[in-house]
């Protein structure tokens, strides 16, 4: 994604004025290859629903502006879904998208334009930023069609800079894979002229032969052809890692010493937090109304918390623009709202005036990057959280998050290479990665089997940590009967297909504490009764336990979003007359990846299930992949092995 960064201007009174002008107004169409119109499949790989034929991105950071054209064969009625162009953008980074244009070239050469409506839709609205989308459909396309498109996307221009003002340089990037196969793509890149501004390329998983060339102009050029498609899998890397790209980064002179370029951002965000940290007074006063002086620093530690936790928080929600900005914790605390990292900063400060060791933390957001040390952007690391240290004890909490409990980050956060703010330059840090039982799923059931098979009873489900997080953030701005689709869809999933679900109650959705979910359910032929014998399944939430990583192949490494524990507890009071003619042996299955334990046991007319699973891994390399599979597969297998029952007033084996 191209982004902005802010670098200081310090060394010219003037720097030009850029218009809006584009860097190519509409450029001719290419001629058609009558070849390309006669091309029945993609001979590199057969059974594609379209490819990419042409693919050309010119950015121009002088005029400030990319220009795009896509060409695109379809071959298939499924392959028309990319007539529907997407051009997501955000709205304050880029000022303009315009010179849309668009045909569609039938196999007779008929040619027909896009003469439709380019429609824009806002996605998402926050004080700092709009990410919106813009959308069109190219016309009368079929199997068999070409179709093609181009715009040009502009930037914020440059204003006239002075001494001690702030300069807007933006970011590039290729984003060379796409989802179809490209037979041939060419990208250029033409740094702006700001003798004072230095540029660096780096360059993620391009192909063997890409062709990457600089002129003595300054222009770099890449040439790419037969680009494979970029696939994803579940519980792969961010995209961003395993997706071939280009980055450009703009910087002064660190930005080819990674250790000067990381000590003078970690200084300048020092300075950023401590501004607006502000006069420790401020922050005692506070603590003063909150705490009582006979607390242990642990209490007070909570209560602090739990007070910034019932602050109105903008950086979640529909409204996500507050009606006056916060410059200092003053500011926050008089409005009584404020963004995520604004009320982390303000937890920084209160933990310091009760004489906690606190600093701020930042690292990247896992599920979107990984940090590259050696890469000079500073919007690798844009996630923040407090560290409080305690003797020996090192804490991570997220008080700028709703709904996280005490002592617990967002999986996004953990696992990661951060850094901690400190005054004496860049401290960087391993993010731990929490023990299972800190992110819970819970299920009790206490169920009846009828003689028909039939499955009913009670259930509590029990969500913690992270858990909870997940269900918690996605309904905020949910009505009830969405918030309730949530929770159904949850135990539904887990269940035999057919179940009938009725949610009771849920605690409280907006609470850090355990969300917790209670409900009836019937489940129909759960026991099957092929002979007089009767089976049923040894998990009663078998559907928890499908194995994720059923292809034989994969391309990505393995990387998990966060350590949880699932313990199912299930009662089954079988019919009058039933007896036991065959248990599940007891399991413990324990390795680096992952634990499981299980056990089924019969007392007193009744069955008593439990099962135990627990996450440990995280990370696995592809190579491993093959034994990742197989022990899902295994956990799958066994959350399916049969009970076997028999009814004592029909004869054996009858």
């Amino acid at each position: 994604m191209r982004t902005l960064i802010l670098i200081r201007s310090i060394v010219i009174l003037f720097l030009f004025l850029i218009s809006f002008a584009t860097i190519g107004n509409a450029v001719d169409w290419l001629p058609i290859d009558p070849a390309d119109l006669a091309l029945k499949d993609n001979p590199a790989r057969p059974g594609s629903h379209a490819m990419i034929l042409y693919r050309n991105e010119d950015f121009d950071d002088v005029m400030g502006a990319a220009s795009v054209y896509i060409r695109t064969k379809i071959f298939t009625d499924e392959g028309k879904r990319y007539a529907d162009v997407r051009i997501p953008w955000h709205a304050n980074h880029y000022s303009a998208i315009d010179g849309v244009r668009g045909r569609t070239i039938h196999p007779d050469g008929s040619i027909v334009e896009f003469k439709g409506q380019v429609f824009q839709k806002k996605q998402q609205q926050t004080r700092d930023y709009s990410f919106q989308v813009k959308t069109f459909a190219l016309p009368d396309v079929t199997a068999g069609s070409i179709i093609e498109y181009q715009y040009v996307l502009h930037w914020q221009a440059k204003k006239p800079g002075m001494w001690g003002q702030w300069a807007y340089v933006h970011n590039s990037e290729w984003v060379v894979q796409d989802e179809l196969f490209q037979r041939k793509a060419q990208f250029s890149f033409k740094p702006g002229r700001l003798d004072f501004f230095k540029h660096a390329v780096r360059s993620v998983l391009l192909p063997a032969d890409a062709k990457m060339n600089q002129r003595n102009d300054g222009l770099i050029t890449l040439d790419v052809e037969n680009v494979a498609p970029f696939e994803t899998e579940e519980y792969m890397p961010p995209e961003k890692e395993v997706r071939g790209r280009v980055m450009f980064f703009y910087g002064l002179d660190d930005l080819y010493d990674p250790d000067k370029f990381w000590k003078s951002q970690s200084k300048s965000w020092y300075s950023d937090a401590e501004q607006f940290i502000g006069k420790r007074q401020v922050a005692e006063r506070q603590v003063a109304s909150i705490t009582s002086s006979s607390d242990s620093l642990d209490v007070k530690l909570r209560k602090i918390y739990d007070y910034i936790q019932t602050l109105n928080n903008y950086s979640y929600g529909e409204d996500r623009v507050a009606p006056e900005e916060n410059r200092t914790i003053e500011d926050v605390i008089r409005h009584k709202y404020g963004t995520r990292d604004e009320l982390n900063r303000l937890f920084v400060a209160m933990a310091r005036a009760v004489g906690a060791n606190a600093t701020l933390v930042r690292v990247p957001a896992r599920n979107n990057a990984l940090f590259h040390k050696e890469w000079p952007s500073f919007y690798q690391l844009d996630l923040e959280f407090v560290q409080v240290k305690n003797g020996n004890e090192v804490i991570y909490l997220n008080p700028g998050t709703v709904f996280c409990p005490y002592g617990t980050i967002l999986w996004e956060q953990i696992g990661a290479m951060g850094l901690a703010l400190d005054k004496s330059g860049p401290a960087f840090i391993q993010i731990p990665v929490p023990d299972p039982s800190a992110s819970q799923i819970k299920t009790v059931a206490n169920t009846k089997l009828d003689p028909d098979g039939t499955l009913s009873g009670d259930v509590e489900v029990t969500l913690t940590g992270q858990a909870a997080i997940d269900r918690r953030i996605p309904a905020l701005n949910m009505d009830e009967t969405a918030r309730k689709k949530i929770m159904q869809e949850l135990l539904q999933e887990w269940l035999a297909m057919g179940a009938d679900v009725e949610l009771s109650k849920v605690n409280s959705w907006e609470s850090s504490g355990p969300l917790v979910a209670t409900y009836h359910v019937s489940i129909p032929s759960f026991a099957t009764m092929p002979t007089s014998r009767t089976l049923l399944r040894s998990a009663m939430f078998a559907g928890a336990y499908r194995n994720p990583f059923v292809p034989t192949r994969r391309i990505h490494p393995i990387r998990m979003n966060y350590p949880y524990e699932r313990i199912d507890d299930v009662k089954i009071t079988l019919p009058q007359g039933f007896h036991v003619d065959g248990l599940p042996q007891p399991r413990e299955d324990k390795n680096a990846l992952a634990e499981l334990v299980s056990t089924c046991k019969h007392e007193n007319g009744a069955l008593h299930l439990t099962r135990t699973f627990r996450l440990l891994g995280l990370f696995v390399d592809q190579p491993y992949y093959s034994a990742v599979r197989s022990y899902f597969q295994n956990v799958q297998v066994t959350a399916n092995e049969p009970i076997v029952l028999r009814n004592a007033g029909t004869a054996s084996g009858k």
